[in-house]
């Protein structure tokens, strides 16, 4: 494709349009002192949502004229007014409204009291603006529009509030995207990473490491799949226990780190030496699922491949087009810029010519520069927005957001300059951090030595009523010295805090005016300095903490306004795999959901690697461990990153990416024996397993051909590093809860029994049912910190016992056999008798 004459074409076209345009403006008839202006009816309207409406909520008032104003987003009829009336008296009126340039606009009203209202618009005379002969839609221009009156209409309030849509409650069973848009109240746990805060200005980060829309963020270290990124682990061989190479330092082996709409992207290979020739695609998974998307090269309109450098999530809000843009973004020397599809990875547009300066995200998720030329004295913010939807007025002027195939010219001279003034010249050092309405700027950093006992710092406003204005120019006089350098700058607190290298201490200073406010602080330990003298560790200022430390192994967390310690937490090294201290070095990753997780690295770590450096979780609040893992991350590659709640994170003991996240189970439920006999006890059981995406691969299914059981919280980063770490299987595993209940025929629905599930995750839950018929049976596991809920059924018939067979009953003698039993009884008797004397007569003789 040849891009370059398709620009000459695209420009001679435009050239054509706008020369036709400005011949038809001029053709039109113009509206002489002679000739009468045509008037015309301005058909105004009114309309109010929802009617009817409770006391106290809000109704939206439609209001306008059916007449189109103008063709500029500028435009819109001026001076309407909507008068309101109750009981055929004044009660309010809403004055000074503009619509927009389809003729309409709307507003607000609260009502305050239950009752009929009526409303009207009134249009009051005004002239048509000057449009082209083919806006036949709108008056003709210079048209005089009559001033008018809507109908009336009637407002309905009513003391009984009307119901809203209901919304959605978050899910507690296992989510993926895309979420539907009607699911609104899913947002608080769907958040991106847009490789915004370390890789688009390398580090210290250039903006908070705070990550809203994460609000469900890992509190186990629950693993959801695990996908190899290159050969990792124990070579073995002839080199033994040598580890392969894990990127550091300065060969990262997983860079560009992105996530947006639930789809991690990355760089696989590295992103060092030539890029000409070499094979260097971008992957995409699916960050709920491990499932590879797509994975291809970037390639830009020379046909040569580019690196993955950030992301862009864009919301764009013209007036035919309202919607969300999602960009992966690739940077070239001389400000090239390349957008790519996220879904597909093809190319969609190009800007030449960005300015230099330190970049950041705009309210819309536009991607602004700030530049600084203090020499010279001034001050730009350019937007990216800009370049491809021109301004007029300062307001977007497009209808539709459509850069697909353009190469646009975005350089200083063209409109994507939001704004440039002039500032003071002759102020010290340079810009040191870019936040919401101030640029901070120092002459002192880390790698420069503070001698003359003074560091000097000032600020810029940004907003509208500041803008280029100097808030402050100040010194602060250092103890000693010494490296001092700005660890953060936090608007929300009003807060900077500068550090000093060798002291290990730090100093609070008011934003908005460069007051100090505290300081200093207790000295940290001395293997602090190592951190605060290289780029490699920072501090930070986040939800009014400010959380410091590095390579003392000591977490200090303090109140940001007064630099009081509220609490410190050591990360212990049990067996002294760390030659430098007992502790471990850390650095924050990033903070979400009241949660701060930190990880461990090292600029060139030692092979074989140190033993169970962690990846660490910490309640923000408290500083309460919530969990920890042996999972290393890596000084040079991307840090480990959120989104959607579920974390991505590069582990350098096996290179292999992680995805850790709460995941879905599956609960099943038998009865040994479902035909029973009223009274006898019957015997449920069952299993409750961890069906995460991980678990479906082989070598897994061949270790727990039964499934993966499902394990207690507080057993889960043991667990996870025998499944799939392949440590040894943990003693006293845990499982976890399951409630066992019935339905009976009685339409009766009750608990039978609790049990938790063993290390095999089966369990058994006996009862005796209390009456015959037939039974619904459910097992329940409600879900845990590790995993969402399950639960399966059964069903159990009971048959009533069979009626009880009586003993026999004596059956009675007659009377003859009584009788006779009697008189035989008697002649036995007599003839015993007569023997008797007989043989006394015979011894007688």
């Amino acid at each position: 494709m040849n891009f370059k004459r398709d620009k000459r074409l695209a420009i001679a076209f435009s050239l054509i349009l706008m020369f036709a345009m400005a011949i038809s403006v001029i053709a039109l008839p113009a509206v002489t002192a002679q000739e009468e202006a045509p008037e015309v009816p301005s058909y105004p309207f009114i309309n109010a949502i929802p009617n009817p409406v409770g006391v106290g909520q809000t109704v939206t008032l439609h209001v306008g004229s059916l007449w189109p104003c103008g063709t500029s987003s500028l435009d819109g009829w001026e001076g309407l007014q909507v008068i309101i009336e109750k009981d055929g008296e004044s009660y309010d009126t809403i004055d000074d409204i503009k619509t927009d340039s389809t003729g309409g606009t709307g507003k607000s009203w609260t009502p305050d009291e239950a009752g009929t209202y009526t409303l009207q618009t009134y249009f009051p005379e005004q002239i048509a603006p000057v449009v082209g002969g083919f806006f036949q839609a709108n008056p003709p221009s210079n048209a005089i529009m009559l001033e008018g009156h809507s109908e009336e209409l009637e407002l309905v309030v009513q003391e009984e509030p009307v119901e809203w849509y209901p919304g959605h409650p978050l899910p507690t069973e296992y989510w993926s995207r895309p979420i539907d848009a009607q699911l609104r109240e899913w947002a608080p746990i769907a958040g991106n990473w847009l490789g915004d805060q370390v890789s688009m200005d390398a580090s210290p980060p250039a903006q908070t490491l705070y990550y809203d829309y994460n609000d469900d963020a890992p509190e186990t270290a629950h693993v959801l799949w695990a996908k190899r990124l290159t050969m990792g682990g124990i070579a073995g061989g002839s080199v033994g226990d040598q580890g392969f190479d894990q990127g550091d330092a300065y060969e990262p082996k997983w860079t560009g780190a992105v996530i947006i709409g639930g789809i991690v992207f990355y760089n696989q290979f590295e992103t060092t030496g030539s890029e000409t020739g070499l094979y260097r695609p971008v992957v995409a998974v699916d960050l709920h699922t491990g499932e590879e998307l797509w994975k291809q090269q970037l390639l830009d309109l020379n046909g040569d491949n580019q690196n993955l450098d950030f992301g862009q999530v864009f919301y764009f809000d013209g007036f035919n087009q309202h919607g969300v843009f999602d960009f992966l973004w690739t940077t070239a020397s001389g400000g090239t810029w390349n957008a790519y599809d996220p879904i597909t990875g093809r190319w969609v547009y190009t800007m030449q010519g960005v300015p230099s300066g330190t970049r950041m995200y705009g309210p819309k998720g536009e991607i602004f520069v700030y530049t600084v030329n203090q020499n010279a004295g001034w001050m730009t913010l350019w937007n990216s927005a800009r370049v491809v939807s021109p301004p007029v007025g300062g307001v977007v002027a497009e209808g539709s957001w459509n850069p697909q195939g353009r190469t646009y010219d975005a350089d200083a001279t063209a409109l994507g300059i939001e704004w440039n003034v002039t500032i003071d010249t002759g102020l010290p050092g340079s810009v040191d951090k870019v936040r919401e309405g101030i640029i901070l700027g120092t002459n002192c950093d880390k790698y420069t030595r503070t001698d003359n006992g003074v560091v000097a710092y000032w600020a810029i406003g940004t907003d509208d009523d500041n803008r280029g204005d100097t808030l402050y120019n100040r010194t602060f006089s250092v103890p000693y010295v010494g490296h001092y350098d700005v660890q953060d700058a936090d608007v929300e607190s009003d807060v900077f805090v500068i550090s000093g290298a060798e002291s290990r201490q730090h100093w609070g200073f008011r934003l908005s005016t460069g007051e100090k406010i505290w300081g200093p602080t207790e000295e940290q330990p001395y293997q602090d300095n190592w951190g605060y003298s290289s780029s490699n560790s920072w501090d930070n200022l986040v939800d009014g903490r400010y959380i410091s430390g590095n390579y003392g192994g000591i977490v200090y967390c303090r109140n940001a306004t007064t630099g009081e310690t509220i609490w410190t937490y050591t990360i212990d090294d049990p067996y002294v795999e760390n030659l430098q201290h007992n502790y471990w070095r850390f650095r924050p990753a990033f903070f979400a959901d009241g949660k701060a997780y930190f990880e461990n690295t090292e600029h060139n770590p030692y092979d074989p690697q140190h033993r169970g450096c962690p990846f660490l979780c910490l309640d923000l609040e408290t500083g309460e461990r919530v969990f920890e893992i042996p999972y290393r991350g890596s000084e040079w590659s991307s840090t480990p990153i959120i989104g959607d709640s579920i974390i991505a994170m590069y582990n350098e003991y096996d290179q292999r990416i992680y995805a850790m996240g709460k995941g879905p189970s599956a609960t099943t439920v038998s009865i040994m024996t479902n035909v029973v006999t009223d009274g006898d006890n019957v015997l449920v059981q069952g299993t409750v397993t961890d069906i995460s995406p991980g678990t479906e691969q082989y070598a897994l299914r061949a270790r727990f051909p039964n499934g993966v059981p499902a394990v207690s919280d507080d057993n889960m980063s043991d667990w996870m590093l025998y499944v799939y770490n392949q440590f040894e299987k943990p003693a006293d595993v845990m499982g976890v809860d399951v409630v066992v209940e019935v339905l009976d025929s009685n339409g009766n629905f009750y608990e039978v029994g609790t049990a938790t599930s063993d290390a095999t995750g089966n369990f058994v839950v006996d009862f005796t049912p209390p009456v015959p018929g037939l039974y619904t049976v459910y097992a329940t596991f409600a879900g845990s910190k590790s995993y969402y809920s399950s639960s399966a059924e059964t069903f159990l018939k009971v048959n009533e016992a069979p009626a009880e067979t009586p003993p026999p009953t004596p059956v009675p003698q007659a009377p003859v056999e009584t009788y006779f039993a009697a008189s035989t009884i008697g002649i036995i008797i007599a003839i015993a008798v007569v023997g008797i004397v007989l043989v006394m007569m015979l011894k007688k003789r």
